[in-house]
């Protein structure tokens, strides 16, 4: 049982920093496409942005389920992701 609840939260917990990470995204595409590009490649703003995200997972995911979720492996997910839109965005 404990074991379902550690997937079942770390999923929740990618999902929800996943949706936070979109809404970001979101936000950030409707500034002029050189002030994105500085943004998404500046390293300092990404880190306030990677903790915004953290923050706003763990406000949205109910304490109670805190214990199973590994917060750094969501942030590394999402960094991960973030890494693969600027590769592409190279090519």
């Amino acid at each position: 049982m404990k074991k379902e609840n550690k997937h079942a939260s770390q999923t929740s917990a990618d999902l929800t920093a996943l949706l936070e990470y979109s809404r970001f995204t979101k936000r950030t595409l409707t500034k002029p496409s050189s002030e994105v590009f500085d943004l998404f490649t500046d390293k300092y703003y990404m880190e306030t942005v990677y903790d915004d995200i953290i923050k706003k997972t763990k406000k949205s995911i109910d304490k109670s389920q805190h214990k199973y979720i590994d917060f750094e492996k969501v942030r590394i997910d999402i960094m991960c992701m973030h890494t693969q839109v600027i590769m592409i965005s190279y090519m």
